[in-house]
């Protein structure tokens, strides 16, 4: 039996580190998943970006959205959808249930993140912090990781004549 060989990490454009201090400031995004073959599904869910462009999210075990990345878990995600401002992430990657964490408590010290409290809620308004971050500390509850291949940037900034499409991981 062939040996199995690692595939190279995706290669990060010059635009990686500004993406990444954009990335982190958004702390909702859409999570897209196949339920089963043609029947797409979407979910809102609380994120967290890390150094590495990973996002992290929460949820309980008996969602849809749980279940199905359990049997597909190449997703999409999209973040940064705000009105005033062209700014918008489309990311394809892999998710996992990362074991051992059931609430991002846990997660963020596994992580070793300082002040664990602060990122969980910094950013958010008072109704979002509370859901899922407040409530989800249950047994029922998983933290999943989306390790992406691929992000694209879709901004317009002060300067442009036009929004741009800049790729920041993988290639076209």
């Amino acid at each position: 039996m062939p040996k199995k060989t690692k595939k190279p990490a995706p290669k990060l454009s010059l635009v990686a580190p500004a993406a990444l201090e954009s990335m982190r400031r958004m702390r909702i995004g859409v999570l897209s998943v196949l339920l089963e073959p043609g029947q797409p599904y979407s979910a809102v869910v609380n994120v967290h970006v890390d150094d590495r462009f990973r996002l992290y999210f929460a949820c309980h075990r008996q969602t849809r959205k749980f279940k199905a990345l359990l049997k597909q878990p190449k997703v999409a995600f999209n973040m940064g959808f705000q009105e005033e401002m062209v700014n918008n992430f489309q990311i394809i990657g892999k998710a996992a249930v990362i074991k051992g964490a059931t609430n991002w408590q846990e997660l963020f010290e596994a992580l070793e993140l300082e002040k664990p409290k602060d990122q969980l809620l910094t950013g958010l308004g008072e109704m979002t912090a509370h859901y899922p971050f407040r409530l989800m500390q249950t047994n029922d509850t998983a933290v999943v990781m989306i390790e992406p291949s691929w992000i694209r940037w879709f901004r317009h900034t002060p300067d442009a004549k036009a929004p741009q499409h800049v790729l920041v991981l993988g290639k076209e």
